[in-house]
């Protein structure tokens, strides 16, 4: 760690509590203060991602309703994506796994339903297609161009999308089919629907064997959230802001910064509730982080420029330190002193 990047008060701080490094294309991140995470200068050049072929074994069979998968492989065929509406989640779970080793695609086949929201589909997507190192998170910018070419096979088992988020998925992957399960319609730019009835119970005991288990984080996410809405809604803002504290930095961890993002707006609005403007200003702070990294630049400014200024009012230097070294970075990162031989990462965010 640089002494010359760092202040003593940050390296003080930060002693003994990194947990995690993310190598970004606009610099590094360091996660695992309590005073929030710490932006630092990396110059490289531009980045690129080994293409891997994603390996799923899934095997079951379909029994009594192989007529359904039939009629999916036929719209496959001619090269349409379909959506399969009128099941249940398990249903859904048990259609899409079964097609998993009966089409192929040039660059594989996807089974997806571990993230809930769309950054994090499409960051857990790009990483099952390009060999990503496990310290480096790719930008907005980076995935969209890496799918944009991918010919995929996506089994979509996702609930919670909704009509305009698959819109949005099928045009950052306008080369990849998909074939999307639920209980109501709503991929309304799908070539063809099959509704179902509801299959034969007993239909629906599958064995299956896929290549590794979900992330554990993901068996935990929805409950999480549909925790943190109920408590919420009871308005229990001192649990809801002490969950956020003690969940988020799991979510930054595993890169699913969508997820991050709406903990940290949990905590922000319980921050609001109960008047304590030192949890607010933490939560400024990691929001006006992690919107620069995700390349929303103005709002980053916007959201550390608020943190700091209620840091300062509060008097607690070393978490001012923390807000004020992040939007010196960020105004170095988008708006060096010399712009001569500038790596074209930043040239992107020269005004």
């Amino acid at each position: 760690m640089s002494s010359s990047a760092l202040s003593s008060t940050i390296e003080m701080a930060l002693a003994g509590k990194v947990v995690a490094r993310f190598v970004l294309e606009q610099g590094e991140l360091l996660i695992g203060s309590d005073y929030g995470v710490i932006l630092l200068p990396l110059q490289m050049a531009l980045r690129s991602f080994e293409p891997i072929l994603p390996t799923m074994e899934v095997y079951a069979s379909f029994g009594q309703d192989d007529a359904i998968v039939q009629q999916v492989l036929g719209a496959l065929d001619a090269h349409q994506s379909i959506e399969i509406f009128g099941c249940s989640n398990a249903e859904s779970s048990f259609l899409l796994r079964s097609l998993a080793h009966q089409f192929e695609m040039e660059h594989g086949v996807l089974y997806v339903e571990q993230a809930d929201v769309l950054e994090d589909v499409l960051q857990w997507i790009f990483e099952q297609l390009y060999r990503v190192p496990a310290d480096v998170k790719a930008s907005r910018a980076e995935i969209r161009a890496g799918l944009r070419d991918r010919q995929v096979l996506v089994l979509l088992n996702h609930p919670t999308l909704t009509g305009s988020e698959l819109e949005q998925l099928n045009q950052i992957l306008p080369e990849s089919l998909f074939v999307v399960a639920s209980s109501k319609r709503r991929f309304f730019q799908a070539d063809c629907a099959i509704e179902v009835s509801g299959l034969d119970e007993g239909s629906c005991q599958p064995q299956i064997r896929a290549d590794r288990d979900p992330e554990a984080i993901f068996a935990e996410s929805r409950l999480l959230r549909e925790t943190l809405q109920a408590y919420v809604k009871q308005k229990r803002w001192a649990e809801v802001l002490r969950m956020v504290k003690s969940t988020e930095k799991v979510f930054a961890i595993a890169k699913f910064w969508g997820a991050w993002e709406q903990l940290l707006n949990l905590g922000l609005q319980a921050a609001w509730a109960l008047e304590d403007e030192g949890a607010e200003a933490w939560t400024l702070h990691q929001l006006g982080t992690l919107a620069f990294c995700q390349e929303q630049v103005t709002l980053g400014y916007d959201l550390l420029k608020q943190a700091l200024d209620l840091r300062a009012d509060l008097g607690e230097k070393t978490a001012i330190a923390f807000s004020q070294h992040n939007l010196s970075q960020l105004k170095a990162l988008i708006v060096p002193v010399e712009t001569e031989n500038l790596p074209q990462y930043n040239q992107r965010y020269l005004f």
